[in-house]
């Protein structure tokens, strides 16, 4: 990775996030409808913590950890629809495990992908 390579890749990763949440991908993927705005600058904050936490640790260990954190994510977060759905929403729990399951698939999904487009970015010659 660049030293300089996420900080220029994570405003587009983000902003192309923003628009799949726009565009109602999150909804499609299993989100609340009404919640996946919150979901979506919740995730957003936290991955840019994680991007900011593993700068100096590229490899490709961290990314396979990083899209492996992901889609566990993902799998909580269907999990936790599925049961509270299943509950008429009477289990809260479940469906918090629902929301920050979400939250947690996009702010790895930020960080996996502003990893990966960072390892591919050339780096200066001095």
């Amino acid at each position: 990775m660049t030293r300089y390579a996420p900080f220029l890749t994570a405003p587009t990763i983000a902003a192309l996030l923003f628009v799949a949440h726009l565009s109602g991908l999150w909804t499609l993927l299993g989100s609340h409808p009404f919640w996946s705005a919150s979901a979506t600058y919740l995730g957003l904050a936290a991955g840019l913590v994680v991007v900011v936490l593993i700068w100096g640790k590229p490899g490709w260990g961290v990314l396979i950890l990083l899209f492996l954190l992901t889609a566990l994510a993902f799998y909580a977060s269907t999990k936790g629809k599925e049961v509270f759905v299943g509950s008429y929403a009477e289990n809260s729990f479940a469906g918090r495990i629902w929301y920050f399951g979400f939250i947690g698939f996009i702010a790895g999904l930020f960080a996996s992908l502003v990893g990966l487009v960072s390892a591919f970015l050339p780096t200066p010659r001095s």
